[in-house]
């Protein structure tokens, strides 16, 4: 049972119901929050991406992620372009709100799963991607809402291709001399402040520039978690390992900003949510969701034989969470018209994803349990070890 039910439980008993805390009171520094949250996601998301696993499952992990957030990011376009009446950019920014799956629910339960080694490894790296194209998608269709009011090709390659130029050589040049930094010079229990410091330093000097602090800061990330690979291109004897403290520091830094949001999110809970109309456009909104990611693994499976035995996993594995949060109020907030009601929609989605995972899970390993009678009661927590080592995802 993910947390962030809880999370939200909490915050509507808060809020709502007992009136304790106004969401009023937190406008002031939500939107910072926010910020320093989409650099932490995806720092996070670099700094427990391993290259070796991801070479390993890359056909896999892309084709699900970059395919099914495709799908989705289409869908929701289609539906609220020629059904809701929505204008085309706000209808593509709903779609990459809501395109992507959430890391920070799923790699926890995945790993408590009883599945195989490459379905817990593509599940988990998927959605470590698509946590990363939710916040770019965003981030870069908002820029270019303010320049233009219409949707050009060419603007979005344009804006593209030079934030992601920028930002990859920032992350990359960055991140080596702090690898070599923090393997030369002994920081002794500074180092998890003096990364995070770094990470926040990085991301402003970059968007600076008017480039993708998000990007650069993923980057960053990626090179830590992979020194040794990295510090080859200058030292080929070079070995790199990075401090247990830092990745604590953050999956705690993770914990405190992801418990933050899902509160908050209960605070939210007003009559506005319970409105018909916004009940069934997120309702119609997640049917799309299921319908596609459903459609898409169907497909997907064709082609990609490994993934067909555990489809109904890879099906159920749809929860939307801690990066469709964040980014859900970035629109209205940024003067995109017609988002006003993007956080309602987003919250309640959260919600139905949540619970149809849950159900899910419950069926999956209940047949699971059927299927193997008991007789292979303890490899599953074998696997997880293993496992956990690969792919350290949210220590939350």
């Amino acid at each position: 049972m993910p947390d962030l039910l809880f999370l939200i439980a909490v915050g509507v008993l808060i809020g709502p119901a007992f009136k304790w805390i106004s969401p009023g009171d937190l406008k002031g520094v939500t939107p910072y929050f926010g910020r320093i949250a989409l650099i932490i996601i995806l720092f996070e998301g670099g700094l427990h991406l391993d290259f070796g696993l991801l070479i390993k499952y890359i056909k896999g992990s892309i084709g699900l992620g970059l395919g099914v957030f495709a799908v989705t990011v289409a869908s929701t376009w289609a539906l609220g372009e020629y059904y809701l009446g929505m204008e085309r950019i706000p209808s593509l920014i709903l779609g990459c709100i809501l395109g992507g799956t959430s890391s920070a629910v799923i790699i926890p339960l995945i790993n408590k799963m009883n599945v195989n080694d490459e379905t817990r490894a593509i599940i988990s790296l998927e959605s470590v991607l698509t946590d990363i194209f939710v916040v770019l998608g965003v981030i870069i269709l908002i820029q270019i809402s303010g320049q233009t009011t219409e949707l050009q090709a060419s603007a979005i390659l344009n804006k593209i291709g030079g934030s992601f130029t920028i930002a990859l050589f920032a992350g990359l040049i960055v991140g080596l001399l702090w690898t070599k930094a923090l393997g030369n010079v002994k920081l002794t229990s500074l180092s998890y402040m003096t990364t995070l410091a770094t990470v926040l330093v990085l991301y402003g000097t970059v968007e600076m520039f008017e480039a993708s602090g998000a990007v650069a800061a993923f980057t960053f990330g990626l090179v830590l978690r992979n020194g040794t690979r990295f510090l080859r291109v200058l030292d080929e004897n070079k070995v790199f390992t990075l401090d247990p403290k830092i990745e604590q520091f953050h999956g705690e830094f993770t914990f405190f900003i992801r418990t933050y949001f899902f509160v908050y999110l209960g605070l939210l809970f007003t009559s506005n949510m319970i409105r018909p109309d916004i009940l069934i456009t997120a309702a119609i909104l997640c049917g799309v969701l299921i319908s596609a990611r459903y459609l898409y693994i169907l497909a997907y499976s064709i082609l990609y034989k490994p993934i067909r035995k555990a489809r109904f996993t890879y099906f159920v594995m749809l929860p939307r969470g801690l990066a469709t949060a964040v980014v859900a109020s970035m629109p209205f907030a940024a003067g995109v018209k017609g988002t006003e009601n993007f956080e309602s929609y987003s919250t309640l989605i959260i919600l139905f994803t949540t619970v149809f995972m849950v159900m899910g899970i419950f069926l999956t390993e209940r047949s699971e349990a059927k299927n193997n009678g008991g007789a292979e009661g303890g490899e599953p927590e074998e696997v997880v070890a293993d496992t956990s080592a690969e792919v350290n995802g949210s220590q939350s």
